[in-house]
């Protein structure tokens, strides 16, 4: 059964910003961010962020946390 996730408007931003300062993606923020993407579920400005992130996850400012 899939898990979805609801989370709010302003968790993004949140989740972003929790990301950046420990500087890797934890197993939680990916789920959340997968769960979003597959749902479609953001607008412009979420996307931006997204792409943020995945751009710093590239570049390797970023960890994944396995």
């Amino acid at each position: 059964m899939p898990t979805h996730f609801k989370i709010p408007q302003h968790s993004v931003d949140d989740l972003f910003a929790q990301i950046w300062q420990s500087g890797y993606v934890s197993l939680h923020a990916r789920h959340v961010l997968r769960s979003l993407l597959l749902e479609e579920a953001y607008n412009q400005d979420e996307q931006a962020t997204i792409d943020r992130l995945l751009y710093a996850v590239r570049r390797g400012w970023l960890k994944v946390q396995s």
